[in-house]
């Protein structure tokens, strides 16, 4: 892991005060410490480890403290000296540990991105990141990011699928219902155990493994039934209900959709 992209642009030079910051530490944690300073100065965010810095950026750094360039006490994150030289770096930008509450903020802040972002969730994460940076917030964990990326997708589906079920027709509606009714002696397990029950869009919507943007119910290719109800929606049946939801209430929900329904 190279983290020295921006070697040659002055990113890994000290300030004065920066530098006397540093030389008020203990001689064996000067060079860390000077190391994480400067990369949260840069990216707002702590590095995953010291070792992953290039030599020659410890050296440039080294040199500028009057120390030689190799690390003589790891650096472990885990460890509470490390967690007050954190601390203290976080105070003297002005930053601070995120909170439950700023990941909710985050996560309601990230859906509405999503509209023009897509899912894409490289992009998502890297937005994450910067915004963070924006509120003077350290950002969460990879993993913790990755949640929040999921869950703002998540929500921002749910946002989308019920926009397009509150411009369906009744009719259509009805006849939506009719394909997601489970065949005739096939035990309904989406129903909460109700054999032989009703499958709706409600049921749908509260199955666990329908979460994230794959939630879809994959349907039979005709209008007959749906022979599971763990299935996921194809982008077409999506794409077709998108149709249905723009069609004249009066008009048949299939029209023009072929001779055998949209399936």
């Amino acid at each position: 892991m190279r983290l020295d992209d921006d070697i040659n642009d002055g990113s890994w030079l000290l300030t004065p005060a920066e530098q006397a910051l540093v030389m008020a530490k203990n001689n064996a944690n000067r060079l860390g410490f000077a190391l994480l300073l400067l990369y949260f100065r840069g990216r707002g965010r702590f590095p995953p480890n010291l070792v992953g810095i290039d030599a020659q950026v410890r050296a440039q750094v080294a040199q500028q403290l009057g120390l030689e360039s190799e690390l003589r006490d790891g650096y472990d994150p885990s460890h509470r000296t490390w967690k007050r030289c954190r601390a203290e770096i976080r105070a003297w930008f002005g930053f601070r540990e995120a909170t439950v509450a700023d990941a909710e903020g985050l996560e309601a802040w990230l859906c509405d991105q999503a509209v023009s972002i897509g899912g894409n969730r490289d992009r998502l994460a890297a937005l994450v990141t910067e915004r963070c940076r924006e509120l003077a917030i350290e950002p969460p964990t990879a993993e913790r990011v990755d949640r929040i990326v999921r869950a703002a997708l998540y929500a921002h589906d749910e946002r989308v699928y019920a926009d397009i079920l509150a411009r369906l027709p009744l009719l259509a509606r009805s006849r939506l219902d009719d394909l997601l009714r489970p065949a005739d002696g096939t035990p309904d397990t989406a129903a909460r155990g109700r054999p032989n029950s009703r499958v709706t869009r409600g049921h749908l919507a509260q199955c666990p493994e329908n979460a994230g943007a794959s939630r879809k119910l994959r349907l039979s290719r005709r209008p007959k039934r749906a022979r599971t109800t763990t299935r996921f929606l194809s982008r077409k049946s999506v794409a077709i209900v998108q149709i249905i939801a723009t069609s004249s209430a009066t008009a048949s929900p299939w029209r023009g959709l072929g001779r055998n329904g949209p399936w």
